[in-house]
């Protein structure tokens, strides 16, 4: 997700007016500030790594159901997981996302090995 992504805690419809509201809003590469981050072993690239996170069910702008952002303590700057499923846990989801370079690299892999043998 962005930096300056934003989410709120609250969603309250108006049926009357046919409207909503969202209330609680937070920016949130500032959750590590607002809350305290856990600290969490996660197996990044296959190795056991120390992180430190803060997770959070929250509302985000155009999309309806709840989701679980996670935000990561970066090098540099946080880095912001989002995920749909909201009973996976932050370890779950940063392996997850985690994943992805090497799946990646694997279909990358195997489309160049493809190719190679449909060109003579």
């Amino acid at each position: 997700m962005r930096k300056d992504a934003v989410a709120w805690d609250k969603r309250i419809e108006n049926e009357s007016k046919k409207s909503l509201i969202l209330d609680g809003k937070w920016k949130l590469a500032h959750l590590l500030q607002e809350f305290k981050p856990q600290s969490l072993s996660v197996n990044i690239y296959g190795k056991p790594t120390q992180i430190e996170a803060v997770e959070r069910e929250v509302y985000i702008r155009g999309f309806q159901p709840k989701v679980k952002v996670v935000v990561v303590k970066g090098a540099k700057e946080p880095i912001i997981l989002l995920s749909t499923d909201i009973t996976l846990t932050a370890i779950q989801i940063i392996e997850i996302y985690g994943s992805f370079p090497i799946a990646l690299a694997e279909v990358k892999h195997e489309f160049a090995n493809a190719a190679r043998k449909l060109i003579p």
